[in-house]
């Protein structure tokens, strides 16, 4: 239902407990939410059906928000391949810590 939302922003000290954060399907949003690297206790992100832009964002190898997400131990990916809503493909990415 955010079909327009073209950035999130987490300010200092938000959400401080969060463990898994999920973003699902805003194909508007190109990058990392600003302020990732605030959530210090996050330990999963899920990523369903995320533009591509959003993706490479993120890569280790040259994503110009990797900064932003290098704390986190494990992101999934899941990328739709077919017309049913489980018709996905899964790619993790474990960072080192």
């Amino acid at each position: 239902m955010l079909k327009r939302l073209t950035s999130i922003i987490i300010e200092r000290g938000a959400l401080p407990v969060l463990e898994e954060f999920t973003i699902w399907s805003i194909f508007q949003l190109k990058e990392v939410p600003s302020g990732m690297q605030y959530l210090e206790e996050l330990r999963i992100i899920e990523l369903l059906d995320m533009p591509t832009e959003f993706i490479q964002s993120i890569d280790p190898d040259g994503g110009q928000m990797y900064w932003t997400i290098k704390h986190v131990p494990l992101i999934k990916i899941y990328d739709k391949v077919g017309p049913n809503l489980y018709d996905l493909k899964i790619r993790m990415l474990s960072m080192e810590l």
